[in-house]
């Protein structure tokens, strides 16, 4: 680049509030069953069980850089409990760091906000929907590779 006379920048973090944001607003959508009320009034047919809130419930996050950190942030007015996995130790404002398995068996919401790389990918398994509890909520924020497409299917 610089033998072309381009400049790069990056801005780690500039998005992490507006990424934040829509993580929350999924799992707010998916808790309360908003995608399958809106298909039944579509359908006219009877509308689906009422779901469940996100206030006092324990809420995973994996992957802890800026976005998941927003998200602990933008989480503290619902009473939660957020278990949190990042490679290193950080500080979380609603809750704690917390091992992969301890998310998969514990979390009401599992929320992916890690980057993909050969070491993620498919991370999100049949072995891990095992793990889950069977009324979790599973928000990727992050890239479609993370999860294996036929385990979730099949989920």
């Amino acid at each position: 680049a610089s033998q072309q006379h381009v400049i790069v920048t990056n801005t780690p973090g500039a998005n992490a509030t507006a990424v934040a944001e829509t993580a929350l607003m999924h799992m707010l959508m998916s808790g309360r069953l908003f995608y399958q009320e809106r298909q039944s009034i579509t359908d006219e047919t009877d509308a689906p069980a009422k779901g469940q809130e996100v206030s006092h419930k324990k809420i995973g996050i994996i992957g802890f850089g800026a976005i998941g950190q927003k998200i602990d942030e933008l989480l503290t007015g619902f009473n939660v409990e957020v278990l949190a996995y990042a490679r290193h130790s950080k500080s979380v404002k609603n809750g704690r760091m917390a091992t992969l398995e301890e998310i998969y068996s514990q979390s009401d919401f599992i929320v992916l906000a890690l980057p993909a790389t050969s070491d993620t990918q498919n991370m999100i398994d049949a072995e891990v929907f095992k793990k889950m509890k069977n009324t979790a909520v599973l928000v990727n924020i992050a890239r479609g590779a993370i999860v294996d497409e036929n385990a979730l299917f099949n989920a």
